[in-house]
């Protein structure tokens, strides 16, 4: 458990300064483009590794809430 809580901080820190960096290149493009459309290949690669570190997050809590009830 000791090695958790540092674990599930760092990755919620990562997913949270990556969905800032895709917000304000989000906001970049709008600012600069307009209202082109489509996304851009950098935003949607932001976005999924947004995605990617939310789920992984939900996954490793539920794990680690799991492991606790039963001990």
């Amino acid at each position: 458990m000791i090695l958790t809580i540092p674990l599930i901080f760092t990755n919620l820190v990562a997913t949270v300064l990556i969905g800032y960096k895709t917000w304000c290149h989000h906001r970049n493009i709008q600012n600069n483009l307009g209202n082109a459309g489509s996304s851009s290949k950098v935003q949607k690669i932001l976005l999924l590794l947004m995605e990617s570190g939310i789920i992984y997050l939900i996954l490793w809590v539920r794990n680690k809430v799991a492991i606790l009830r039963r001990s």
